[in-house]
C-alpha cells in the first residue's frame, strides 16, 4: 500500500469511523495481499504483516501522527489510534 500525497476522508456511513483508516492484509474478495510473517520483522509471531509506504506524513489536527517512510502493519490496524503498532521498515528487518 502506497500513499503518495494527501489522503482526505470526506464521508462515512458510520460516524464512529470518520477520520480513521483501517489497514488490511486481505482484499475485499478474501485474497491475501503480499505479507510478511511477524517473527521475521520484530512483530508478533504467527501474524502476517502488510507493508505501508508514506511519502508524506499522516497529520491529525496539525500534529504528525506518522512520519513519511516504510512500515509493516498487522491486519486491522487503525490509523491514527493504533499508529504505535506500526513497525518501521529498517535495513535489519527488510524482507523482499
Amino acid at each position: 500500500m502506497i500513499f503518495r500525497g494527501k489522503v482526505e476522508i470526506k464521508n462515512s456511513s458510520n460516524p464512529s469511523r470518520i477520520g480513521k483508516i483501517t489497514l488490511r492484509t486481505t482484499y475485499e474478495d478474501g485474497i491475501t495481499a503480499p505479507s510478511v510473517e511477524g517473527s521475521l520483522i520484530g512483530g508478533t509471531p504467527g501474524v502476517q504483516y502488510g507493508r505501508l509506504y508514506l511519502t508524506k506524513p499522516v497529520v491529525l489536527g496539525g500534529s504528525t501522527i506518522v512520519e513519511p517512510g516504510g512500515y509493516y502493519y498487522y491486519n486491522g490496524l487503525v490509523l491514527p489510534s493504533n499508529a504505535p503498532g506500526l513497525i518501521p521498515i529498517t535495513m535489519d528487518n527488510y524482507i523482499e
